[in-house]
């Protein structure tokens, strides 16, 4: 389902020649700063330092992954992450697509969350495995069978076996690869004949850059 607004050809072509609007976009701002100044440091989140080029090789790993997975321009994704790095990766690769990012604040829950995901008819669904001692992956599974539009599920993190939540770098695996970690499968299954088919988890976990 495409995400579709009130503007129109004329109301953007009116606000461009006035100067107001301009062809860049976050992305081609990402990259000009990488192309620029690619060791300088663009995000810190708890000790870790991202710098620009680091930045926008993750966001291009997660622009494909999120691409293999079927979404593309007008597409709503919405996400629930805490104000982690990671959000930034999905965000800046979801506009690199053309999608629509819809941010969501980590303590809804499921009223709150069912409400938007239905409104929206969001695609897909980012959120962490766990955060607060909260079960993200509990609350979307019981909501999907209700979210008809919903076609994917993206799980960052995954718990450690004293529960706790551990944080991977991002990667979006492509449909039909097939991982198992922690009970969850990752990937996309067929479902027996006479069902319909359900979004199934993929994890989102990128390889650390740092030497």
């Amino acid at each position: 389902m495409k995400f579709e607004t009130r503007l129109t050809d004329e109301l953007i072509a009116r606000h461009e020649k006035l100067g107001h609007w301009g062809s860049e976009t976050f992305y081609s701002v990402l990259a000009a700063r990488a192309a620029s100044h690619p060791d300088r440091v663009a995000i810190v989140d708890r000790g870790r330092r991202i710098t620009y080029g680091e930045l926008k090789t993750r966001v291009d790993r997660v622009a494909a992954g999120f691409k293999a997975l079927g979404i593309g321009s007008g597409d709503v994704v919405t996400i629930q992450l805490p104000n982690w790095v990671e959000f930034a990766y999905v965000f800046f690769a979801l506009e690199r697509l053309g999608a629509v990012a819809n941010q969501i604040g980590p303590d809804f829950r499921s009223r709150e969350v069912d409400y938007i995901l239905r409104f929206s008819e969001s695609r897909a669904f980012v959120c962490p495995s766990s955060f607060k001692s909260f079960d993200y992956v509990k609350m979307i599974s019981a909501l999907r069978p209700g979210l008809p539009d919903l076609e994917a599920v993206c799980v960052l993190g995954r718990r450690s076996r004293r529960g706790r939540q551990r944080r991977p770098a991002f990667r979006c695996r492509p449909a039909g690869e097939r991982r198992h970690a922690d009970g969850l499968h990752f990937g996309h299954d067929r479902e027996p004949e006479g069902r319909d088919p359900q979004p199934q988890h993929h994890a989102l976990d990128v390889p650390d850059l740092e030497h």
